[in-house]
């Protein structure tokens, strides 16, 4: 049997932060401002990226969320909106956080947003 070579590596390149992914001998790099959100579904998550391409890769959302913690630290720019998603707080972020409406919208994508996620996303957004 075949191992599948599935890599990820965080890093800044030329004062702007990366992320290259490799799996099955391709190469995957894109700057992490490209990066809308990442959504897991199915054993693997899609990176959605601002061209309107996806990415999928075999990797759990929790190896992306902690790459970004370790490598970015307090310059990190992803939040965690629900269990399958992670969002990019660098996009234009709107919408209406109130404990009936929460919703918001990024970059044209519509995502609703979990009781808990109100009040620690508000205080990211807000400063």
């Amino acid at each position: 049997m075949i191992g599948l070579f599935v890599l990820i590596v965080f890093m800044p390149v030329r004062n702007e932060k990366c992320i290259t992914i490799i799996v099955k001998k391709k190469l995957f790099r894109t700057s992490t401002a490209n990066i809308i959100y990442i959504s897991y579904q199915d054993y693997g998550s899609t990176l959605h990226l601002s061209d309107g391409t996806t990415h999928s890769t075999p990797h759990l959302l929790k190896e992306f969320e902690n790459g970004f913690k370790d490598v970015f630290k307090e310059d990190n720019d992803f939040f965690r909106l629900s269990r399958n998603i992670l969002i990019n707080t660098e996009h234009n972020i709107t919408g209406q956080l109130t404990y009936r409406k929460r919703a918001i919208t990024i970059n044209g994508v519509i995502m609703q947003v979990p009781r808990k996620k109100v009040t620690p996303l508000k205080k990211l957004l807000c400063g």
